[in-house]
């Protein structure tokens, strides 16, 4: 077999069609991954509406990818055909075989579905960068990954949209360490900064809903705080001097 099934973008704009594709071959380095499952992230569609992060066309995108090892390149050491993996392949996950550099490679846990593996990577970097990252990349809250809780004590804000903001998920999102649940569909986005959830200072802001959300976090935030939106077109109509607030704006590569 020489060619597989590909999700792919024609040209910049194009909707996305299926279309037979060349397999891939493993460089020296890389792996060979027959895919099993792959993420649908946000920042998928707006590749394809805003012809963001795509080299050339036609193209072929997709970040999460699970599946199993089918080859190996020279050189790679420590897996082998059979393993189950996961990676955040810079794209070229929509297809059926993919091609990845083994240093971003993650063996799977037993316990783990390839569903649930492609729900990882993605998601983890843009939380992770954008909160412990020093700026203007990141809040800078654990530059040094550190165990001690550095922040301990500090209140947060996360602004979602969707449908993990509504009152059927409190429950999971309180076993996530969420302390307080605002029901988007009830408090609009103008009026969050004065709910009474909020009555603690909120020193940092994750920011991962519409773009005119980053106006509700600069108002939630005491002076000095520190927001992260993943929303490339956000923009703020406030003056920051106010708060001599810290803008850390980090292109989202999710949410």
């Amino acid at each position: 077999m020489s060619t597989q099934q590909a999700v792919i973008i024609e040209a910049p704009k194009g909707p996305f069609v299926l279309r037979p594709r060349p397999i891939p071959t493993p460089s020296e380095g890389e792996v060979f991954i027959k895919i099993m499952s792959v993420g649908l992230n946000p920042i998928n569609w707006k590749q394809g509406a805003f012809s963001i992060l795509i080299d050339e066309y036609p193209a072929v995108i997709g970040h999460d990818v699970a599946g199993v090892v089918e080859e190996l390149g020279t050189g790679v050491e420590g897996l082998k055909k059979g393993d189950r993996v996961c990676a955040q392949a810079v794209n070229g996950g929509f297809q059926q075989y993919v091609a990845v550099p083994a240093g971003i490679i993650i063996l799977i846990p037993d316990n783990t579905s390839f569903d649930e593996a492609t729900t990882f990577p993605v998601a983890f970097t843009t939380a992770c960068v954008g909160l412990f990252a020093p700026g203007p990349i990141g809040a800078g809250l654990n530059p040094t990954f550190s165990w001690d809780k550095p922040q301990q004590g500090h209140a947060a804000l996360v602004i979602g949209e969707g449908q993990w903001v509504n009152s059927a998920n409190f429950d999971y999102l309180g076993k996530l360490g969420a302390t307080e649940c605002i029901d988007r569909g009830e408090v609009p986005v103008e009026s969050l900064a004065v709910h009474p959830a909020l009555a603690p200072p909120v020193s940092v802001v994750y920011d991962a809903g519409a773009a005119s959300s980053i106006n509700a976090a600069h108002d939630a935030l005491v002076e000095g705080g520190k927001v992260v939106v993943t929303q490339p077109a956000a923009k703020l109509e406030q003056d920051p001097e106010q708060k001599k607030l810290t803008l850390d704006i980090m292109l989202a590569r999710t949410s």
